[in-house]
């Protein structure tokens, strides 16, 4: 007796059947929120994938909260602060802006922590750090990662390469963003860094090719680690597993 074909199952039937559709009231940076630290975002991409336009809206959208409360200190470390992208931003006049990263940052971003263990963790601190290259070798962007969000400081970091980060901070990173990027190399080390087990489970034949697609137009793959969420802006949906 000849027994029925069963029907090839297909990496993109995979993938829609993990997709679940957003919330109208989610929010998936809120659900990603951790209100008991600091929070730690990374954003990495090309340039001009919109690093720098995404993390002024998060500064916006999701900080002003603690302005109110007069206990948020946000320091710009940026090459170009004047733009309109920084200085236009609404809560742009709670920003302090600074030279790109010179031999003072490591001891102001230490005075914060130092402030907050006197005062028993009472203000809030933000740093944001757009697109500079020797992060790796910076003790100060590890500590921001891995210990001082335990001293209410949050860290938003604009990168154009995952591997500009440890691999210790990348590991320990509460919000991940993989936007555009240029190369095949660069999108490898990306999906190899955060991607790996969840297109393996997909069997996602052409990583280098879904990823392309997932952060076209600017758009972006936002990951929170510690739940294993996985949200794709295109579409606004979440990948459940």
């Amino acid at each position: 007796e000849v027994q029925p074909r069963k029907p090839r199952v297909t990496a993109a039937m995979r993938i829609a059947a993990a997709v679940k559709e957003r919330k109208p009231d989610s929010d998936p940076i809120l659900d990603g929120w951790d209100y008991g630290t600091g929070n730690t975002y990374c954003l990495f991409g090309a340039s001009k994938s919109g690093k720098s336009t995404l993390m002024m809206k998060l500064y916006s959208e999701y900080f002003p909260k603690f302005i109110k409360h007069k206990r948020l200190l946000t320091t710009l470390f940026a090459q170009n602060p004047q733009i309109d992208l920084y200085t236009k931003t609404e809560g742009a006049d709670y920003i302090v802006s600074c030279p790109y990263m010179n031999s003072n940052t490591s001891s102001y971003i230490d005075w914060q922590r130092k402030v907050n263990k006197m005062n028993e963790n009472k203000f809030d601190f933000l740093n944001m750090f757009d697109d500079f290259i020797d992060v790796r070798y910076s003790q100060i962007v590890n500590n921001l990662i891995l210990t001082y969000r335990n001293s209410m400081m949050s860290a938003i970091m604009c990168l154009q390469y995952t591997n500009l980060l440890s691999k210790a901070a990348r590991s320990n990173v509460n919000n991940v963003f993989l936007m555009h990027m240029n190369t095949d190399e660069s999108i490898e080390v990306a999906v190899k860094s955060y991607l790996q087990s969840v297109l393996k489970k997909l069997e996602v034949e052409d990583p280098v090719r879904w990823y392309r697609e997932q952060t076209a137009d600017h758009n972006y793959i936002y990951i929170h680690p510690v739940s294993g969420r996985i949200f794709l802006s295109k579409t606004k949906e979440y990948l459940h597993l």
